[in-house]
């Protein structure tokens, strides 16, 4: 062969054999990853669009885990969490305040300034008034409606 050959070839043969060599090493390396269990462990992942708008994140802490799905304002609107009342789904307005809740112990509605208006748990349900009192209870056991101060004017049972 000439020099000049060889001084092209050279390089190209050496570059075929690293490569050659990578991909082997490559193949053992994910031959082996596939035998085991992939975990990914963290403390939060956050989630953007596009244009870095944060539009999920999960997230825990000492205090509560939290899964958050923000509206394209980049506002909490619908949060999966865990505090002290149990597990829950809360549903926010465009102002960040509670419109509903759900959880295993119930389900409750609030106004604009997140008064209740309609709670629903194992008691019955119970339709609140803009004061916050009130004004309709039903259970397995009856109907009751109530006044502007809270006196029971009519109740309903069956026997």
């Amino acid at each position: 062969m000439k020099r000049l050959d060889r001084v092209f070839l050279l390089p190209i043969v050496g570059t075929f054999m690293v490569l050659a060599g990578t991909n082997d090493v490559t193949t053992k390396q994910a031959a082996n990853r596939s035998d085991k269990v992939k975990v990914v462990q963290t403390r939060r992942v956050v989630i953007e669009d596009e244009v870095g708008k944060v539009r999920a994140e999960i997230a825990a802490d000492e205090k509560e885990p939290d899964i958050i799905l923000y509206d394209s304002d980049g506002d909490g609107c619908v949060a999966l969490d865990e505090d002290k009342g149990g597990s829950g789904l809360e549903v926010y307005d465009e102002k960040g305040r509670t419109r509903l809740r759900m959880s295993a112990t119930g389900i409750e509605i609030y106004d604009g300034n997140e008064k209740p208006q309609v709670r629903w748990s194992a008691s019955g349900l119970k339709i609140y008034d803009e004061k916050g009192k009130v004004r309709l209870f039903w259970s397995g056991l009856g109907l009751g409606l109530f006044d502007e101060k809270g006196r029971l004017r009519l109740r309903l049972s069956a026997e």
